[in-house]
């Protein structure tokens, strides 16, 4: 069991990581954070040893992410090690070369939750941060076809927010169980292409609100999650679980083998063994000393205690602060 302990700003071991099995990916979408130029594969022998340490030390969930997973020779294998070792797992695809035949033997090697990458319905839209668009539909309409339950994955983008409606009823439609919503974060460029302004966040949180069913955000999506966190009568979450995780109590591995805050950061060290790294590591040392207390707008913000501003890119966070004096919590808002 993973204890908490605030001291550290962290849990004893991680809970979730995110592992990038390729660099490889048929795709250029414009607001990708890859270096394009790498072409690693996570070693095989490694990643065994990796997922072995997770398992053995309380670790719970794996996500396997790249470029394009589908692309990893040894995916099937790992999910049959991670569901012979008690993990559970989920794979974000852009769809590309999803057919009938792996698609079932995803779900037979072990795999948990399928996720489909697509921020708009209308491709116009989409190929403004997305290529691919034709890859995520035929993958969609053969999860329908097939019976497999499958969720979303959707960047929220000024460019989109207005036609999320539209989203989620094409998704119901092709037969999805749900959208997960991410963070527009910064390209590999560092800069964020069509951000959200708090006018569209308001508006992301009124349609969340009317279709709880379906929508759900990504635990890093910092805005989003301190407006529920609020809402949602939490009292003074603690700073491991309230805001950003990375460092807290997820992190991430890269096809070289390398450890890191999250999958957006750059500062990727070497260590032999998870432990050392959660442990040992100056960087996420470093994410766990920052506080929302040392910003003087936060330390007045009446969502200090249910916020923690993404700790990879201070740039990406909207201030909640106007939310009160616009009158929104005043109108109504549930979840």
């Amino acid at each position: 069991m993973n204890r908490i302990n605030l001291n550290m700003g962290c849990t004893s071991f991680p809970t979730v990581i995110n592992i990038e099995l390729t660099d490889r990916c048929p795709l250029t979408c414009p607001y990708c954070y890859k270096d394009l130029e790498m072409v690693h594969n996570i070693e095989f022998s490694v990643l065994v040893r990796i997922l072995h340490e997770f398992a053995q030390n309380g670790g719970k969930y794996v996500l396997l992410s790249g470029g394009e997973p589908l692309l990893y020779p040894h995916l099937m294998e790992t999910l049959t090690f991670c569901k012979n070792n008690g993990l559970r797992t989920a794979v974000s695809t852009s769809g590309y070369a999803l057919d009938e035949y792996n698609l079932n033997n995803l779900f037979k090697s072990g795999l948990n939750s399928l996720f489909i990458s697509l921020n708009s319905h209308i491709q116009e839209i989409n190929s403004l941060s997305r290529d691919g668009y034709e890859f995520a539909i035929n993958a969609m309409e053969l999860c329908n076809k097939l019976h497999i339950k499958y969720r979303i994955n959707t960047v929220v983008r000024h460019d989109s927010v207005k036609h999320l409606l539209g989203l989620v009823e094409f998704a119901r439609k092709y037969g999805a169980i749900g959208i997960d919503l991410l963070s527009n974060k910064p390209n590999n460029e560092g800069i964020i292409t069509s951000p959200l302004d708090n006018n569209d966040l308001r508006e992301l949180i009124r349609i969340m609100n009317d279709n709880s069913d379906f929508l759900n955000y990504q635990t890093c999506f910092t805005q989003v999650k301190a407006y529920f966190n609020k809402i949602s009568g939490h009292k003074r979450l603690n700073l491991i679980l309230k805001g950003c995780s990375a460092g807290r109590y997820s992190m991430a591995i890269f096809s070289d083998g390398l450890y890191a805050p999250c999958p957006h950061s750059r500062e990727r060290e070497e260590f032999d063994s998870i432990y050392s790294y959660w442990n040992k590591s100056t960087v996420l040392a470093k994410y766990r000393k920052q506080s929302i207390l040392e910003d003087k707008i936060c330390f007045s913000c009446s969502y200090k205690d249910f916020c923690s501003p993404c700790l990879v890119f201070p740039v990406y966070n909207n201030c909640l602060s106007d939310f009160d004096e616009s009158g929104d919590e005043n109108e109504g808002i549930q979840i």
